[in-house]
């Protein structure tokens, strides 16, 4: 939804791609947005590797703060929980 000013305020509403595209610009409701959207299945894919849910929780969390970080590696084809999981592996 546009505002005024043309600013969207309802995130949700848009693609992955386009989400990608403002975090790369260092959107951080954009790359929440995309967090929020990956989290339960990087979480699931956390817990099943580590054993273990709080070790997970923290591991995605850090997962995501090394992917903010370096989100403007992500090449255009690479969807973001994907793309997430391999760029927090490259940072670690």
């Amino acid at each position: 939804m546009m505002g005024s000013l043309g600013i969207i305020h309802g995130l949700e509403d848009l693609s992955e791609d386009m989400l990608v595209e403002r975090a790369k610009g260092r959107d951080a409701r954009a790359f929440s947005e995309l967090a929020r959207r990956s989290r339960e299945s990087c979480l699931r894919l956390a817990i099943t590797i580590l054993r273990n849910r709080e070790d997970a929780i923290d591991e995605v969390a850090n997962g995501f703060c090394k992917a903010f970080t370096r989100i403007e590696s992500l090449s255009h084809d690479t969807k973001f929980p994907v793309g997430c999981r391999e760029l927090s592996s490259i940072a670690a």
